[in-house]
C-alpha cells in the first residue's frame, strides 16, 4: 500500500527502527549488508464497477501491460468502465502504465525465431490442408508468414470490415450507435442466431448489433449491418487502409427465398408496413479512393442478395468463389492499424479492440494462456474452414497472430491455432 504523506514523520522512523530491530533479532541479512536497500513488491490494483461481469477478464489483462518496474507508490491502475451508449457491452479499458491500442512492441532481440519457425512448421505440416499465418508486431515487423498473400474465404472473418465501416460512419454523423436498424426477413437467411423470427419487423439499434455480430459472431446483425452500411462503402474503406485483398462481394436481399424453414409457404414475406430501405450512406464528406487492382464482375441475384462472380482466379478455387475473401497479411495489417491507433482515429481504434476483446468464442487463440490475457480477436467457421485472427497482450507487449485454415480437421485445426498462440505469447513475455 503507497505510503500516505499526512503520516506523522515521527511514526514512519519509529516504525522502522521495529522493523530493523525484528530483523536483527532474526540474522536477516539486512543487518550485515551496511547500504543494502530492499525494493517493496510493486502494488496493482483494479477497480472493476459492478456490471462489468463481461469486461472483467480485461481488466487483469490491461495490467500485463503495465512496467514491471512499477513501485508501490506508483501503482498500475486498470479501469474497466462501460460505455452509456447503446452499445454498453463494450468496455473501455485504461491502465496508467500502458493500455491495449496503445502500447509499444515487444523487443525481438531475445526470441528464437528460428525455433519458432520450426515449431510452427511442424505444426502446419502435420495437420494437413491449407493454412495461412501471420505472427508479426505492431511495428510492423513481421516474425512468421506462411501463405499470408494467399487469398482464402475469409468466413466470419469479413465482420471485422462491416465493424470498422459502422465506427468510420458513426465518427463522419452518417449514424449513431443509438439508431434503429428494421428487421427485414432477408436478414435471416442464414437462419437464427442471437436474433429469431421474433425479431422480424422490429427494430434493432446498431450497437446491439454491433455488440453481438463481433462478440457472439450473428449472422443475422451482420446482415442487417451490412445493409445499413453498405457493401461498396466497406470495400472502399478496407482499400484505402491498404487491405487490397479483402472483399465482401454481396448485398443482402431484403426478403428470404421461396422454401425456406422460416417461412415454408414462401410468397412475398416484407410486411406491408415495413419502411422503405435505408438509403444509400451519404460518402460525400468521406475521399473515397480508386479502387484500382479490385476485381470486377457480374451480378447474380442470389438467396443473400446480390452476389458479384469474380471473373479473375484465385491461387484457390475455393476462394474464386466465394461471397467474401481475405488473406492473413490483411487481417494481421488491420490490427497492426488497430493497435497505432490508425483506423478512424486513436479513439476509435480503442474502442474497437475493447469491442474484440470481449469475444466470447474463444475455443482458440486464448485458450492455452493464463486465464487473465487480455485477447482482442475474431473467430471464423465456415465448413472446411476454421480461422481465428487477433491481438495478443502478452507481458512485454502485444503481439498480433492470424491463423486462417482450410480442409483442416476442425478438431486439429483448433489445437494447432491455440498451440501458436501460446508460442506467440511466449515470444512476447
Amino acid at each position: 500500500v503507497p505510503s500516505k504523506s499526512e503520516r506523522p514523520r515521527a511514526a514512519v522512523v519509529t516504525a522502522v527502527a521495529l522493523v530493523v530491530t525484528v530483523l536483527c533479532l532474526f540474522g536477516a541479512s539486512a543487518c550485515s549488508a551496511p547500504g543494502s536497500s530492499a525494493t517493496a513488491p510493486a502494488t496493482r490494483t483494479v477497480d472493476t464497477p459492478a456490471g462489468t461481469a463481461a469486461a472483467s477478464t480485461s481488466a487483469s489483462n490491461a495490467l500485463s501491460t503495465a512496467s514491471a518496474t512499477d513501485t508501490a507508490t506508483a501503482p498500475a491502475t486498470a479501469t474497466i468502465v462501460l460505455s452509456p451508449t447503446t452499445a454498453a457491452i463494450v468496455a473501455t479499458a485504461t491502465a496508467t502504465a500502458t493500455a491495449p491500442g496503445n502500447v509499444a512492441s515487444p523487443t525481438i532481440s531475445s526470441i528464437d525465431q528460428g525455433t519458432f519457425t520450426a515449431q510452427v512448421d511442424q505444426l502446419v505440416n502435420a495437420a494437413g490442408g491449407t493454412t495461412e499465418i501471420v505472427v508479426a508486431l505492431a511495428d510492423g515487423t513481421i516474425i512468421y508468414d506462411r501463405g499470408g498473400a494467399q487469398s482464402m474465404e475469409s468466413a466470419s472473418l469479413y465482420k471485422l470490415g462491416i465493424m470498422v465501416e459502422i465506427y468510420r460512419q458513426r465518427d463522419a454523423g452518417l449514424l449513431t450507435f443509438d439508431d434503429g436498424v428494421y428487421m427485414y426477413p432477408g436478414f435471416f437467411s442464414e437462419g437464427e442466431d442471437v436474433y429469431g423470427v421474433g425479431d422480424m419487423g422490429s427494430y434493432v439499434s446498431v450497437g446491439d448489433l454491433l455488440t453481438n455480430m463481433i462478440t457472439k459472431s450473428s449472422n443475422v446483425a451482420a446482415t442487417a449491418l451490412l445493409s445499413r452500411a453498405g457493401t461498396d462503402n466497406i470495400n472502399n474503406t478496407l482499400a484505402a487502409l491498404g487491405l487490397t485483398s479483402t472483399e465482401i462481394r454481396w448485398t443482402p436481399g431484403l426478403d428470404l427465398p421461396v422454401d425456406t424453414s422460416i417461412d415454408p409457404a414462401g410468397g412475398d414475406q416484407t410486411p406491408t408496413d415495413a419502411p422503405t430501405p435505408d438509403a444509400p450512406v451519404d460518402t460525400s464528406q468521406h475521399e473515397e479512393p480508386t479502387p484500382t487492382g479490385r476485381v470486377g464482375g457480374i451480378v447474380l441475384t442470389a438467396a443473400r442478395g446480390e452476389v458479384r462472380v469474380v471473373q479473375r482466379p484465385f491461387a484457390d478455387a475455393r476462394a474464386d468463389g466465394a461471397l467474401n475473401v481475405t488473406t492473413a497479411d490483411d487481417v494481421a495489417s488491420l490490427y497492426m492499424q488497430l493497435l497505432r491507433g490508425e483506423v478512424v482515429d486513436a479513439a476509435a481504434s480503442q474502442e474497437m479492440l475493447n469491442l474484440l476483446a470481449q469475444q466470447q468464442i474463444n475455443d482458440r487463440l486464448p485458450v492455452l494462456l493464463p486465464g487473465d490475457t487480455v485477447v482482442a480477436h475474431k473467430t471464423g467457421n465456415l465448413d472446411g474452414l476454421v480461422h481465428d485472427a487477433g491481438v495478443i497482450f502478452a507481458p512485454a507487449g502485444p503481439i498480433i497472430v492470424a491463423v486462417l485454415t482450410e480442409n483442416v480437421d476442425e478438431g486439429v485445426a483448433d489445437d494447432m491455432i491455440a498451440q501458436i498462440g501460446l508460442m506467440a505469447y511466449q515470444l512476447a513475455s
